[in-house]
């Protein structure tokens, strides 16, 4: 996807807010107020680098404890005592009316206006279900479905709810709300698919491993097949975590702008990586093993930054292999001898079951460990783990504080929270990564230019991570006959760096993705807003935007066009869909 480049060197403070003297006014800037109403923890620990931690407190009965002060916390980075900046308290608050339960939405954009702005204005807890198909069989996913059913018919008031589902793409099927019926409807018309990368995608409780044993014609075809499906399956567990990655990144830059903690409750039934608390990471038990430690890293400095607390179910419920014990073995065709140190037959298949049961159970719980969440599996009662999962995460302190450590190196920091209170228990995310924030100008060109793609695809959920506004504008004679694209970029979430010149300096890439009515990729747009302001026009930027702006020609046609601005030092991307009908094009 070739990306066209043209730099515009902001200098003056006229530039910065007006682009052209003799366009109308409706080609001008937009000028909107952009004061920064989500701060959200992203936004602050690339600008200021303060470490933001959500902690659940209970008591031995699990039950929150909502008594405690700044002052009943101590908090350690790597070990040493650190001094807490910020500290809140957070909890639901009862509801009596469902429909009082929605905060009013925000206010529409005007026409021709786009924004990544969040509309649903939360005032508490956001909770995030992810409906994972790609790792679940056939049955899972129905057993999920009529699961989530119950959970909607006991969502508490005011509980804000969205829903993604993951297949071969992740996609949200409903946004923030809290209406229970929206929510039923967004479920209603989602339908299972069968994940083509797992070894036995319908799920048949008898499982493939028994049928095959059953029905092999000879102990070598069963050794011959099972070897040509571990290796198949192997290329298939590298697509699903490739595919799981970034979609779990995905969901943390969508969920950016909003303020406070937000739960994602994963109900999936495979975690086919081996995780540990170091951030090391690689598929188990597979043909091939590949270090997934990279891109584990980006995935889970995205969720911590953002917030986002992982609360994985597995769909599995409770787990058996009693089709595979003495008592069912001795009752198969082949009996329980049909093992002969080959490494097939009944028994050598229910350890491998086990093994992956317990590998999976690992991964769940050092995720949410890393996250400050909380794993639940070997349950039937799904319905009842993803209220738990909500309940969990309703009520929490939030400490921020700036580490004394100034070496932004990249390595994982462990993080301790203690309190002197003797009955208290305390759940945090165990550390964070100390990536610098002005690093990613440093990052591999091809693995910035990756994420500038992935923004740009109009499937992948917007994110929220760098707010703006955009003007878009067919063509007309008062636009030179062009589209014309403004942005408007929220700078309170840019970082501006101070330099010797006494000038303050930011790089924004903005991006335009054209796409046909049927998603054909047909051309991008895309330029540099390289500033050095003084300190008079820097206070204007802060009072009302960063503008930056594409123009380009289109003929007469429906199309989508994907918008996504990027600051150049952090990586921090905002991105949103418009749309645009060109009736009369002249060249």
């Amino acid at each position: 996807m070739p990306i066209h480049l043209r730099r515009l060197l902001c200098t003056s403070p006229l530039l910065l807010l007006i682009f052209t003297s003799h366009l109308s006014a409706q080609t001008q800037p937009i000028q909107t107020q952009t004061t920064p109403v989500y701060e959200s923890a992203t936004v602050m620990r690339a600008t200021t680098r303060m470490v933001v931690v959500d902690v659940v407190a209970t008591d031995r009965n699990g039950n929150p404890v909502t008594d405690l002060k700044a002052g009943d916390f101590t908090l350690l980075d790597e070990g040493s005592a650190q001094q807490v900046r910020s500290f809140s308290f957070q909890h639901p608050t009862e509801v009596s009316e469902p429909a009082a339960s929605a905060p009013p939405p925000a206010p529409r954009p005007a026409e021709h206006l786009f924004t990544n702005v969040p509309a649903y204005r939360a005032t508490g807890p956001l909770n995030v279900i992810l409906v994972d198909a790609l790792n679940s069989t056939l049955i899972n996913q129905h057993n999920v479905r009529e699961e989530m059913f119950k959970v909607l018919q006991k969502l508490p008031p005011g509980r804000p709810v969205a829903i993604y589902a993951l297949g071969a793409k992740l996609q949200m099927l409903q946004d923030f709300t809290s209406d229970p019926a929206v929510l039923r409807d967004a479920l209603k018309n989602y339908r299972d698919r069968p994940p083509q990368q797992l070894k036995n995608p319908v799920g048949d409780p008898i499982s493939q491993a028994f049928i095959l044993t059953t029905v092999a014609p000879s102990l070598q075809t069963l050794q011959s097949y099972l070897r040509f499906t571990q290796i198949a399956a192997s290329f298939g567990a590298d697509d699903r975590v490739a595919v799981t990655l970034k979609a779990l990144q995905a969901i943390a830059q969508a969920l950016s702008a909003y303020p406070g903690r937000k739960n994602l409750i994963w109900l999936s039934a495979s975690f086919p990586l081996a995780l540990n608390v170091d951030g090391k990471m690689k598929l188990r038990g597979q043909a091939s093993e590949r270090n997934y430690e990279p891109q584990l890293a980006r995935m889970a400095d995205s969720l911590m930054s953002a917030q986002v607390a992982v609360y994985p179910v597995d769909a599995r419920g409770m787990a058996t292999l009693s089709f595979l014990e003495a008592s069912g073995a001795s009752k198969h065709p082949l009996g329980g001898g049909y093992s002969d140190g080959s490494g097939v037959g009944l028994e050598p298949v229910a350890a491998n079951l086990s093994d992956e049961l317990l590998a999976a159970h690992g991964t769940m719980n050092t995720l949410a460990e890393r996250t400050g969440g909380k794993a639940f599996y070997n349950n039937n009662d799904l319905d009842k783990a993803v209220l738990a999962s909500m309940d969990d995460g309703a009520t929490y302190y939030t400490l921020g504080y700036y580490p004394t450590s100034r070496e932004w190196d990249g390595r994982f920091r462990k993080i301790q929270i203690k309190t002197a209170r003797a009955d208290v228990k305390l759940r945090y995310r165990i550390g964070y990564f100390a990536i610098d924030p002005a690093s990613y100008l440093r990052e591999d060109p091809k693995q910035r230019a990756h994420d500038l793609i992935q923004a740009l695809s109009p499937e992948t959920p917007a994110s929220t991570a760098l707010l703006f506004q955009a003007r878009v504008l067919p063509p007309s004679e008062k636009t030179g006959n062009k589209v014309l694209v403004d942005f408007a970029v929220d700078p309170h979430a840019l970082s501006f760096q101070h330099g010797e010149d006494g000038l303050e300096h930011a790089i924004v890439k903005c991006a335009v993705e054209v796409y046909s009515e049927k998603g054909v990729p047909l051309r991008t747009e895309a330029s540099d807003v390289t500033t050095a302001l003084k300190p008079d026009a820097y206070n204007q930027v802060l009072r009302t935007n960063l503008p930056c702006r594409a123009s380009f020609n289109l003929g007469e046609g429906s199309y989508l066009l994907r918008l996504a601005v990027r600051d150049e030092r952090t990586g921090l991307i905002g991105s949103e869909n418009a749309e645009l009908k060109v009736t009369e094009a002249k060249p």
